[in-house]
């Protein structure tokens, strides 16, 4: 266990675990710290923790096998929020946020945390929570069984903001989204989802459980958008949407 007493200000920082050991990060008794990560970070790379590599190579973009790693904000049974996880990233790119889960991840858990983007320049989007395939020629490194439970998860300064993306592997020679490429077995349950356009986009899917979420959606001016609780674009398997309540799904568009 890896308890964080205090505020910390930190650059991008990968994280993985090949062991049989678990690893759990979660605030010590009776605080409330925050970790913020000012990154300006590659075009694949990008983010404040990004679980799965060990490096944050832009060149290979070859992920670390990452598994039986949970983030538990409460550091008490009684599943309060204590700990933030906060991204300010400054540059242009599409990935940056507080928290990615990047390839070969599995058996891992977000939990009673707070996961903010509060990234506000620039045109790319911004994301609270990242799921995607390692973005590489290879097959069979895709996030699953990924368990998010219980947070906040806001990405609400950015015109084009939106709070989780779970993405499939478009690859470097440009191959389409497929099934086989695609992370599996997500559950999304009871979080307070906040973002400016989407507040979940599966953008290469499979076998996902969205229940009882709370969104809150107000799109502030993104030429071009439609806002949406939940959009799935490209999806296989079971899609399960249950018990959510929408909150807000408000648009400006024309």
């Amino acid at each position: 266990t890896l308890a964080i007493a205090t505020d910390l200000d930190e650059a991008a920082t990968g994280l993985w675990n090949t062991s049989n050991y678990s690893l759990t990060i979660e605030p010590e008794a009776n605080t409330s710290p925050t970790v913020t990560y000012k990154t300006s970070g590659s075009a694949v790379l990008a983010g404040g923790l990004v679980i799965g590599s060990s490096t944050l190579d832009n060149t290979s973009r070859v992920s670390k096998e990452a598994k039986n790693i949970t983030i538990n904000g409460a550091s008490g049974s009684d599943e309060q929020r204590q700990m933030k996880f906060v991204g300010e990233g400054t540059s242009d790119h599409l990935y940056e946020g507080p928290v990615v889960l990047y390839g070969n991840t599995h058996h891992c858990t977000i939990e009673n945390a707070e996961l903010l983007n509060n990234k506000s320049a620039g045109s790319a989007y911004a994301y609270s929570l990242l799921i995607r395939t390692e973005q590489n020629d290879r097959t069979g490194v895709q996030p699953h069984d990924i368990a998010v439970r219980n947070n906040h998860l806001e990405s609400f300064k950015h015109a084009s903001s939106q709070s989780v993306n779970i993405s499939g592997d478009y690859a470097i020679s440009g191959t389409s989204v497929s099934e086989n490429s695609s992370p599996y077995n997500i559950t999304l349950e009871k979080n307070e989802i906040v973002a400016t356009t989407r507040g979940i986009f599966m953008d290469g899917a499979k076998d996902v459980v969205i229940d009882g979420n709370i969104f809150d959606i107000k799109q502030l001016g993104k030429t071009g958008y439609l806002s949406n609780g939940i959009y799935g674009y490209l999806t296989w398997g079971n899609i399960n949407i249950r018990n959510n309540r929408f909150y807000r799904l408000h648009t400006i568009n024309t």
